[in-house]
């Protein structure tokens, strides 16, 4: 049992599948930029969800590929922004 367990652990998920494309075209293409971006405006250029654009951008900070930081955006507040490590 512990085997099956270990195995069906380090086999990545069919939604981490389906989002392996995504991450690397938000690390490639929008991050690459040299200005910060927000979830807002990685979705929009990537042509996703405001919601999954920010789930995957926290996967990327948690992988050590970008890091936050806290902008003010006039009329909304602080947001989180993102940029590529390096």
């Amino acid at each position: 049992m512990d085997a099956a367990n270990l195995a069906r652990k380090n086999k990545p998920s069919k939604k981490a599948l389906e989002n392996a494309p995504i991450i690397e075209q938000i690390v490639n293409t929008v991050l690459s930029t040299d200005t910060a971006m927000t979830a807002g405006q990685v979705a929009e250029a990537v042509g996703i969800s405001t919601q999954k654009a920010s789930a995957l951008l926290r996967s990327i900070v948690a992988d050590g590929k970008a890091t936050v930081t806290d902008v003010k955006v006039p009329g909304k507040g602080t947001n989180k922004a993102y940029t590529l490590v390096g």
